[in-house]
């Protein structure tokens, strides 16, 4: 074997060395992406959960506030125009 078929495989396993690094690398990046990814989904997913459950709260909330002032709103219908008195003692 001379000095040339021995640099010539030298180069192609080189090769096929960087190769298979540079698509190791890849893939662990991609890997770590995509878990990165599911995780802050699944965190956001959790905060919006939360936050849909206080706006469903708070529409209740002021649901129940409207259905017990709806009486009073009634009642300013009704004494318009009219006056009332009271005598103390």
């Amino acid at each position: 074997m001379d000095v040339t078929c021995i640099c010539y495989y030298y180069g192609i396993i080189m090769n096929k060395f960087i190769t298979t690094t540079a698509y190791s690398i890849l893939c662990i990046v991609t890997v770590t992406w995509m878990v990165v990814m599911i995780w802050l989904g699944f965190a956001i997913l959790d905060r919006l959960t939360y936050i849909a459950e206080s706006s469903d709260y708070h529409i209740q909330l002021l649901d129940n506030i409207w259905g017990d002032l709806e009486p009073i709103g009634d009642l300013g219908l009704i004494s318009k125009g009219r006056s009332f008195s009271c005598e103390v003692g």
